[in-house]
């Protein structure tokens, strides 16, 4: 999952070099660009299945937030 959410990442931000350790800051930066954010997780939905609430990423954009959204469905 972690190398699929930084590959979509990187779509959205091609000149940083993003990888495990900084993935909560990029996501984080996604919600600055709501359309971009909205485009994120209507593909995180599609390859996953689910996907957390808008509402609860803006409030939380993190990698742990992803995690236990595709874990509830589980």
């Amino acid at each position: 999952m972690q190398e699929w959410i930084i590959n979509q990442l990187q779509t959205n931000f091609p000149n940083e070099q993003i990888n495990s350790e900084n993935i909560d800051h990029y996501l984080s930066q996604l919600c600055q660009h709501s359309l971009q954010m909205v485009t994120f997780l209507a593909r995180f939905s599609r390859h996953f299945n689910c996907a957390p609430r808008i509402m609860e990423f803006i409030k939380a954009p993190t990698l742990h937030t992803l995690e236990s959204a595709v874990e509830v469905v589980k």
